[in-house]
């Protein structure tokens, strides 16, 4: 009888559920996004209106 070595990658198996992982926590992230930029969330209208006043300057 003769001596063989087998090697067994597993590694697949764990990078696939990670890619997967993060894409189900990307798509989340872009449904919450979406869901409370379209539902007016913020206070008031959502409508931020600044006044910047810049003091003129002469040479």
């Amino acid at each position: 009888m003769t001596d063989r070595e087998i090697i067994v990658n597993n590694d697949g198996g764990r990078s696939t559920g990670a890619l997967v992982a993060g894409i189900v926590a990307v798509l989340l992230i872009l449904i919450a996004i979406w869901y409370f930029a379209n539902n007016g969330t913020t206070a008031g209208d959502g409508d931020v209106d600044v006044d910047v006043n810049v003091p003129a300057t002469t040479n």
